[in-house]
């Protein structure tokens, strides 16, 4: 092992560990950077952390970098040289900050453990105050933005009765909007809208954010006009993550097997789309394959 390796390897951990509530803000890519300066990584192996930063890492991949780098301090030594080398960072500036007595403690007990990967990414996620940044408030992205305010404009433009929670709650519009579009691309998973696909998508959007049916239709006619092939799969996932919670990403996952199974079978492209989804949501594999079993059985019914 070389310190230079592992100290990368860290570094990409940590970067992937930032998505793992499918979101990222400027506190954290601040943090890891700072990171990457105390271990004065080259600009290469910087650049392979940055990359990470770029765009949302799926939980495989996640998973991935963490058994990677557990595997880099697999002896004695190796677990010796590098808990030395980042004790010997936290103390450069002559005192261990709270933040940072915390990080060596979970990094620590890592490699001295070799805990299951879900542990580490459970821990390592919360750590990134050690740059000395916080989770910042977040905004809508442009997509999210253009989505909203495109449902938003044929509202008013196509119904004389839209009621006035409609046009004044934008959040809620904006993850409808985006719930839909993730909808729709289920839907639209095999190239073909079928009637009962569409339909079954506007059955979800108003049980699930309760609109009346001349909304919801309005909603559908723009998913149906705007969201396609050409639309970002990553980047919608991305988007929806940063305005929803760990239990409305699994429900939408339990939504995306309903619109699948409008048609009364569910393809292995529909399914390997939703998974797509789920892994860039961070949606658990065991939550993943429960709600699939339960429609592969027959068992789920709504949501």
């Amino acid at each position: 092992m070389t310190a230079r390796s592992t100290h990368t390897k860290l570094a990409k951990l940590l970067a992937a560990a930032a998505w793992a509530d499918g979101r990222l803000d400027q506190g954290e890519v601040t943090a890891i950077k700072q990171f990457m300066l105390r271990l004065k990584l080259d600009a290469d192996d910087a650049k392979e952390v940055t990359v990470l930063l770029a765009n949302p890492v799926p939980r495989s991949e996640a998973e991935a970098l963490t058994t990677s780098f557990l595997e880099s301090v697999g002896s004695e030594a190796d677990k010796r040289l590098l808990l030395e080398e980042l004790e010997a960072l936290a103390q450069v500036d002559g005192k261990v900050r709270d933040e940072e007595a915390a990080f060596l403690r979970t990094v620590r007990e890592m490699v001295e453990t070799h805990s299951v990967v879900d542990l580490v990414l459970e821990r390592v996620k919360g750590l990134f105050s050690w740059g000395g940044s916080r989770r910042t408030g977040r905004r809508d992205s442009d997509l999210a933005e253009m989505l909203r305010n495109r449902v938003q404009d044929r509202v008013r433009e196509r119904l004389t009765a839209l009621s006035a929670e409609a046009a004044e709650d934008a959040m809620r519009l904006n993850r409808a909007a985006l719930f839909g579009a993730l909808l729709h691309k289920i839907a639209y998973a095999d190239g073909v809208l079928a009637a009962e696909e569409s339909e079954r998508v506007g059955s979800v959007l108003a049980t699930t954010f309760g609109y009346a049916d001349d909304e919801i239709a309005t909603i559908r006619a723009t998913l149906e006009e705007e969201v396609g092939d050409g639309s970002d799969l990553q980047r919608l996932c991305a988007e929806f993550a940063r305005v929803s919670e760990e239990s409305e990403r699994i429900n939408l996952i339990r939504a995306l097997f309903l619109v699948a199974a409008a048609d009364h079978q569910v393809s292995p492209e529909e399914v390997e789309e939703i998974r797509r989804i789920a892994d860039f949501l961070w949606v658990h594999r065991r939550e993943f394959n429960d709600i699939r079993l339960a429609f592969v059985k027959g068992e789920a019914n709504g949501i």
